[in-house]
């Protein structure tokens, strides 16, 4: 067992590593059947513009 442990650690190192250096931005499309000037829907666009400030790199909200 003790021979297989530094492989297994490596193993598990290279598996951990491989999720972080695979990440993208994702980007969701966002439709809404109702007008751009009613007011949940004016709040919902400030609500994307804070997700896109926050999110950049990570997640971006594009409003259809």
């Amino acid at each position: 067992m003790t021979r297989f442990a530094p492989g297994l650690a490596l193993a598990a190192a290279l598996a951990a590593i491989s999720g972080i250096a695979c990440a993208q931005e994702t980007t969701l499309r966002l439709v809404s059947a109702f007008p751009e000037n009613q007011f949940y829907v004016k709040r919902t666009l400030d609500w994307v513009a804070d997700v896109n400030k926050d999110g950049k790199g990570v997640l971006q909200i594009n409003f259809i």
